[in-house]
């Protein structure tokens, strides 16, 4: 119903020395359902109508994979990878239904780790993770149909960048000792095209 579309493929395979997967998700539907709207007037049931809900549809698109590849019993490295992308009206409210305002979502996330055990002595291990995250978030309303201002089309974009570093102990079956430290970046930038300058200005945050 209301043209919805739902499915996924996948494949695998392992191996002596590496595993790899991929699989890929998509969904999308048009969200033109039928309501019935009472024209602002709650208590007036001679406007109601029932109408078909607009600039509803949605789309999203969701590939993933992931890479292990051991290259002995003591080192061993993994990549893996996810990708987002979302598209969907955005149909107001009720009554005030909008028809061109519309949202986007672009997302990139993934990272890579590299294990090594057996370093220094046969019960310690280290993990060392570099990893990331793209957001790319648009709103679009050029005819100003959402909200109380005038029309809107705007980024935002987010850069997060990091590494994790952890140290494992394991002198026996009941105790596991683990120790670490991470750094993260975040860079946060908005845009704006409709003003005089669009680009606005960035923010910075590290965590350690």
């Amino acid at each position: 119903s209301f043209t919805t579309l739902s499915t996924s493929a996948e494949t695998a395979h392992g191996g002596e020395k590496s595993d790899f997967l991929f699989n890929v998700n998509y969904r999308r539907s048009s969200g033109n359902f039928e309501f019935l709207d009472d024209n602002g007037t709650p208590l007036n049931a001679s406007d109601d109508s029932r109408v078909s809900r607009q600039n509803n549809e949605s789309q999203v698109i969701h590939p993933h994979i992931k890479w292990e590849h051991r290259f002995d019993a003591c080192n061993k490295v993994t990549i893996a990878s996810h990708f987002f992308r979302v598209d969907s009206g955005v149909p107001g409210l009720q009554n005030f239904q909008s028809r061109t305002a519309g949202r986007s979502l672009t997302e990139w996330l993934g990272q890579v780790s590299y294990r090594r055990t057996g370093l220094l002595h046969d019960k310690l291990a280290w993990r060392n993770t570099v990893y990331w995250r793209l957001i790319k978030s648009q709103f679009s309303d050029p005819g100003g149909e959402i909200g109380l201002g005038a029309g809107q089309d705007n980024d935002d974009v987010t850069i997060v960048f990091g590494n994790r570093f952890f140290a494992y102990f394991t002198p026996g079956k009941a105790l596991s000792l683990k120790a670490g430290s991470e750094y993260t970046l975040e860079r946060f930038q908005p845009r704006n095209y409709l003003a005089a300058s669009p680009v606005g200005s960035p923010s910075l945050r590290h965590q350690l």
